[in-house]
């Protein structure tokens, strides 16, 4: 990863444009697959502020009309929550908050995901306050 973690520099703004801009699902899904791919130097090397564009970019796709655009987001997410230490606790409301507005938004097999989103990030909150 050390390579590719150079790269990333200049790799990432074109990754970001396409997770905003793609409706094409499986680009959409490299794009954020390699974004949770390189977490460490996500966490490593945004700022707050493009860790916002990120956050916020992924949680919009959340309610994307394809669904799987919608799987890869929540997988990105979900990815980027194990990988953050406590680096994502400030979004921690934002993700509640869409994936309970997505539970009225969703069909029922999408619900598996959410659950398993939600149990990582209840685990997660646990153990940063022990």
């Amino acid at each position: 990863h050390m390579f590719m973690g150079d790269m990333m520099n200049l790799l990432y703004p074109f990754l970001l444009n396409l997770i905003q801009t793609t409706e094409n699902a499986p680009l959409f899904s490299i794009a954020s697959w390699t974004i949770h791919q390189f977490s460490d130097w996500i966490f490593n090397n945004l700022s707050e502020q493009q860790l916002d564009e990120l956050m916020n970019i992924l949680l919009q796709k959340m309610y994307d009309g394809n669904r799987k655009i919608q799987n890869a987001s929540i997988g990105c997410i979900s990815v980027l929550i194990e990988n953050s230490e406590d680096k994502l606790i400030r979004y921690f409301d934002s993700i509640i908050r869409t994936i309970c507005q997505c539970f009225n938004f969703y069909c029922v097999f999408h619900y598996f995901f959410f659950y398993s989103l939600l149990g990582k990030e209840s685990t997660f909150f646990i153990m940063l306050h022990r």
